[in-house]
């Protein structure tokens, strides 16, 4: 069945994330409070999240899934962006797993969008590409992410210990399952 886009909630479209999102994301991205529990905490430069929106835009030519543009509806505000990201681990292999992450702009922060963005992709995970499992990767010390994720369904399956760059830090490993 084709998956059709734009995903949408009462208040937000969700839409995949293409490499002319870069700038945007950038300047959303360019907070340190919203880089802090992400890899090293480092913020990206315009190179690195021009990569990623490339890489995003190919996942979802690989796999058919991927990151999505989080926008409000009401008045068109691009918040961040939320969605599906292949796993790797800290040799940089994928593993398999598919994470359920997202990175908003700190002005959207404590309004409920995470978390209604991450309940429409996990409907549309589920319903529309068959997947039954997904994964939460959460440094820590981040409680307001923990917060999201518990609300949504997922359940703590354990901490891990994750190596970026020169930075160890812990995280907490979240997974969700379809009810059967």
């Amino acid at each position: 069945m084709p998956v059709l886009m734009p995903l949408r909630t009462p208040r937000l479209t969700l839409r995949p994330v293409a490499h002319a999102d870069a700038e945007m994301l950038w300047a959303l991205w360019e907070d340190p409070a919203v880089f802090a529990w992400v890899g090293d905490g480092s913020v990206p430069s315009l190179e690195s999240v021009q990569l990623a929106a490339s890489r995003y835009e190919a996942c979802w030519v690989d796999h058919g899934w991927g990151p999505l543009m989080a926008i409000r509806t009401a008045d068109g505000a691009e918040l961040g962006a939320c969605g599906l990201f292949p796993v790797a681990g800290d040799d940089g292999v994928l593993t398999g797993e598919i994470e359920l992450g997202h990175r908003y702009s700190r002005e959207f922060w404590g309004q409920g969008y995470a978390g209604e963005a991450a309940r429409e992709v996990m409907r549309w995970a589920a319903r529309d590409l068959g997947l039954t499992e997904l994964v939460s990767i959460i440094q820590e010390p981040n409680t307001a992410s923990r917060r999201i994720a518990e609300s949504c369904g997922f359940e703590l399956a354990g901490t891990r210990e994750r190596t970026r760059g020169e930075r160890s830090y812990r995280v907490c490993w979240y997974r969700w399952r379809t009810q059967a």
